[in-house]
Order: C-alpha cells, then structure tokens, then sequence
C-alpha cells in the first residue's frame, strides 16, 4: 500500500511543480493524495515538494553511484581472493598432514 501511495506521489509530483499537493489518511488508514483540499477533511497536510536537483546534484550523484559499484566489485573479488588462499591453506595443510602420517608409519625407509 505504501508503495502505491508513493507512485501516486510521484506522479503529482511530475504534474504539480507550483501546485499544492495534500495528504490525508482515512479511518482505515489508508494513505490518499490530491492537488484539491477535501472539503470533508480537516486532517489534511500539506506536502512540501522538495526542488528538482540540479545538474550537478544529479551528476555527483551518479559519480558517487559509479564509485561505490567499483568499492563494492573491489571488495567481491578480494572475498573471491580470500576464499581462494583460505582453500589453498587447507589443501597445503591437508599434503603436510598426510606427508607426516606416511612418514610416521613408515620410519625405516626415509634413515
């Protein structure tokens, strides 16, 4: 339900740049939004519409996108990486341990 609530603000939103746009809720809860004060409904807000951002705005943003996907595939592949050392370890450790039980169980052949 929210979720409708604010697609239908968005779209106010796209029509009401000088418009004033009023939020009231019912005795269900329910959520409703309209560019014309209900007459039946004192409860009723006004929602402030922030300014659309500026070019700038909007290109700093997308940079700071762009540079928190490129953190964010950095930090997946050093996790593939650590998984990778973590497995080899254990291989490594896995030949030691194996060496050193044929070397116990076969002492003469190695003097």
């Amino acid at each position: 339900m929210k979720l409708l609530s604010l697609i239908c603000l968005f779209c106010f939103l796209a029509t009401a740049h000088a418009q004033t746009i009023y939020k009231t809720v019912d005795e269900e809860g329910k959520v409703f939004y309209s560019t014309i004060k209900p007459d039946d409904n004192s409860d009723a807000k006004i929602v402030d519409i922030p300014p659309e951002p500026s070019r700038e705005e909007v290109e700093a943003t997308l940079q700071q996108q762009k540079e928190l996907q490129q953190s964010l595939e950095k930090q997946q592949q050093n996790r593939h990486q650590k998984k990778q050392t973590v497995e080899e370890l254990k291989q490594t450790e896995k030949k030691k341990r194996k060496m050193k039980q044929d070397t116990n169980t076969l002492p003469g052949l190695l003097f």
